[in-house]
């Protein structure tokens, strides 16, 4: 019983870290003019997989809506940005600049309702770790 309590305590402890964590991560900045620089990589480089809607391919996770939300909404922007850079695409992962992977990211928070800023969505995965992904 003990055992069980413990693991429900810190479990309880985690989720509100978590949600602690998400809470204190500055919204995410990013230009109208680097998500157009982006949709147009995406529509390039990701649509095939990922589908023309961000969340209708069949080979790949949808990039909108709860699916992603529910994956990154929980931290910050470093990781999908890693995922991106290290293995997208998945035919030559981390092929493309860090600042095209940035647009591509920019892309993605325009396409899931972020506003756009006057401040371009850094390529730096420790100022991405400080920015919330939606939630």
């Amino acid at each position: 019983m003990r055992a069980k309590l413990s693991i429900g305590l810190v479990a309880a402890l985690l989720g509100l870290s978590t949600a602690a964590l998400a809470q204190s991560l500055a919204a995410p900045t990013y230009t109208t003019a680097q998500a157009r620089r982006g949709e147009a990589v995406y529509m390039a480089q990701c649509a095939a997989c990922h589908g023309d809607q961000l969340d209708n391919g069949q080979f790949a996770a949808p990039l909108v809506g709860p699916a992603f939300e529910a994956h990154w909404g929980a931290g910050g922007l470093d990781g999908p940005f890693e995922v991106m850079t290290t293995q997208m695409p998945p035919t030559n992962p981390g092929a493309l600049p860090a600042a095209t992977y940035a647009d591509l990211l920019a892309f993605v928070l325009d396409r899931n309702g972020l506003p756009a800023g006057d401040k371009e969505l850094p390529a730096d995965p420790e100022r991405l770790k400080t920015m919330a992904a939606p939630h």
